[in-house]
This record gives structure tokens, C-alpha cells and sequence, in this order.
């Protein structure tokens, strides 16, 4: 029998390459051109780990507008690395509110809900990102976390496998894949699983 590993968990999910949009809230044109050098600034912050500098200019935009859907969004994503969960879900469903077919913003969600361990709420947030963008591995591979934390292994099995289908390098998903099977009893196939993971993550031995 292979040895259980135990699934790591995944950073928040967030499109790649993805510039965070201006405001299309209640702001005038030209007050949103305006706040835009103070959400890049935030974003300059945030990167480089000065999250105090990046909080303040963030409060800063959203004072002036708070339909900021940028500021919305990247604050969310502020508070979810410092672990606030609760408040990283309102700012990112009000983000989610504003701009209901962005699928970045349905899949951040989701994996906030899952780290409050509202599973079902993050399947569903989950599920509305694929439908808008289905080819979006880290969707998927938070899908199959939380169809895991339901104990619903065959639909994590399935999740899974689609994350690696999209990304094939992805060792977490490999791994979590060999998780599920593994509670399913497909033995061989978990070990494969592993395998792949170890391969591409050798931490994962």
C-alpha cells in the first residue's frame, strides 16, 4: 500500500498575468485615472511583501471609490495572505458583484471559502469560474480540494485529473490526485500518481 501523503495546500488562486482592472464603480472618469497611479503604487507594495504600505493605499482608493474593482480585488488578495478570510470574502464578493463574469475573481472566492471551510460555497464559486473559463487548472485543482474536504473522492479524482490535463507540472495536483485514489482503493494508479508528483517535486518523496 503506498504511502499516504498528506495534500499541501495551494496559494490563492489568481489568473495569471492578470492586471487588475480600473474602477467601474461610481467614481468619475477622470477621479479613476486619478486613483490609478495609487493602485499601481499598492501593487508595488504588496509585491515586495510591504503589505501595511499596500493596506493603507488600498483604504486610501476605496475611501475615494468603493467600487474601486481593483482595489477590490488586489485588497482581497492582501487580506487572504495575511489569513484574514473573512474579510478577503467580503471585499472579494463585492469585486465579484461588480464584475460577475470575470472568472479570476469567482475562483478566489472559492478559495477563500474553502480556507473558512465553507466547502459547499466554494464549490459553487468554483464551479462558475470553470463555466466562464474552463481551461483554468488552479480552478480545478481547488475544486477537487474542496469536492476532498466532502469526502466526495471520485469527483476530486475527476477534478484533479483535469487540473494536470491543463498543467501537467503541477506536482500538487499529482499528489492529491494519489491522495484521492488512494481513498478509493485504486492503488496502482495512487502510486503512479506519486510518482509523477515526486518527479517534478522531489520534496514530495
Amino acid at each position: 500500500m503506498p504511502k499516504k501523503r498528506r495534500p499541501k495546500k495551494r496559494k490563492h488562486s489568481q489568473k495569471p498575468g492578470r492586471t487588475p482592472p480600473t474602477s467601474k464603480g461610481g467614481a468619475s472618469h477622470l477621479q479613476s485615472a486619478q486613483l490609478q497611479p495609487l493602485l499601481e503604487e499598492a501593487l508595488q507594495f504588496q509585491q515586495v511583501g510591504q503589505f501595511g504600505r499596500a493596506e493603507q493605499l488600498y483604504h486610501a482608493i476605496l475611501a475615494k471609490d468603493p467600487d474601486h474593482l481593483g482595489a477590490l480585488s488586489c485588497y482581497g488578495t492582501l487580506l487572504y495572505i495575511g489569513k484574514q478570510f473573512e474579510p478577503a470574502a467580503k471585499m472579494v464578493s463585492r469585486a465579484v458583484r461588480l464584475a460577475p463574469r470575470d472568472p479570476a475573481l469567482h475562483a478566489n472566492l472559492g478559495a477563500i471559502q474553502y480556507e473558512l471551510e465553507k466547502y459547499d460555497d466554494s464549490k459553487r464559486a468554483l464551479k462558475k469560474a470553470i463555466r466562464l473559463q474552463d481551461d483554468f487548472p488552479g480552478a480545478w485543482y481547488n475544486l477537487g480540494r474542496a469536492h476532498t474536504a466532502l469526502g466526495q473522492h471520485e469527483e476530486a479524482v475527476s477534478c484533479y485529473r483535469k487540473a494536470i490535463t491543463q498543467d501537467s507540472q503541477d506536482a500538487e495536483a499529482w499528489n492529491n490526485l494519489g491522495n484521492a485514489l488512494q481513498r478509493l482503493g485504486e492503488f496502482d494508479d495512487a502510486i503512479e500518481a506519486f510518482h509523477r508528483a515526486v518527479g517534478i517535486n522531489p520534496t514530495y518523496a
